[in-house]
């Protein structure tokens, strides 16, 4: 291998390792969708993450989790997942000097510390109303933001932007909607007879936020304020411009007055 840069195949790509390892992104949510997006962000060389979640790994997630924690791993860290996340995160990295950073919290309780702190903001959670504070909180922060969510084989995702006055999650979902733990969260899905979630899905989705993270992290030109529909088991794709709304909750103005 003397003689190829482990990066050589990304800067062919269009690539800029320089940038990738010094940007910072803070990625809310370490269940299947955010493992499989750090995954590909940390392989791809992003060098600082800060990584938030309240959760705690259970058997049924297995099948989805790429950092899914050994026997061993649980006896030396516990079996929350930020600490678990960070550390195979950390393990895999192929940025020079790579920092990940955790949190057993809510993005919530946290506070505005966790957006300031970030070039990009990557919500990866069920919940509608921690969407809903992130996306107000970038917004106020100047900090733009990547989202998405599936449910069994299909999937929807959007990138917005951090300047003031263009559409954002808030434009389009007004409502704020309270969500249990993950595991309250898999009880309810089963008994609602629904599939939350299958680890195909939650790879394509998460390759597909990545490229958006890198993206912006390109200052490249980025599909802002456009929703994009899929699914992974027929291999389409349909997207839907989100218009501004002039009284949406996530504009400046409500921001600064929120939680």
């Amino acid at each position: 291998m003397t003689g190829f840069e482990i990066h050589s195949r990304s800067r062919l790509a269009g690539y800029d390792p320089g940038k990738l390892a010094a940007a910072r992104v803070t990625i809310v949510g370490l269940g299947a969708l955010g493992q499989n997006l750090l995954q590909t962000l940390v392989l791809s060389g992003v060098g600082r993450f800060l990584l938030i979640d309240y959760d705690s790994f259970e058997d049924h997630n297995a099948t989805r989790s790429p950092f899914f924690p050994a026997a061993a791993e649980v006896r030396l860290l516990g079996n929350q997942k930020a600490p678990i996340v960070a550390h195979r995160a950390l393990a895999v990295s192929t940025a020079s000097s790579p920092q990940i950073l955790y949190q057993n919290d809510t993005a919530q309780r946290c506070g505005d510390r966790i957006i300031r702190w970030a070039d990009v903001v990557v919500a990866a959670v069920d919940s509608v109303s921690a969407r809903a504070w992130l996306a107000e909180r970038a917004r106020l922060h100047s900090k733009p933001l990547v989202e998405g969510g599936f449910f069994g084989p299909e999937f929807n995702f959007s990138a917005f932007s951090a300047e003031a006055g263009t559409g954002c999650y808030r434009c389009f979902n007004p409502a704020k909607v309270s969500s249990a733990s993950c595991t309250q969260y898999a009880m309810d899905a089963e008994r609602q007879n629904v599939v939350p979630a299958i680890q195909a899905t939650a790879a394509v989705l998460g390759g597909l936020m990545a490229e958006q993270v890198i993206n912006i992290i390109h200052d490249r030109e980025t599909s802002y304020g456009i929703r994009y529909y899929g699914n992974a088991r027929q291999a389409a794709m349909r997207s839907a411009l989100l218009r501004p709304d002039p009284q949406c909750p996530g504009s400046t103005t409500h921001c600064l007055f929120g939680p």
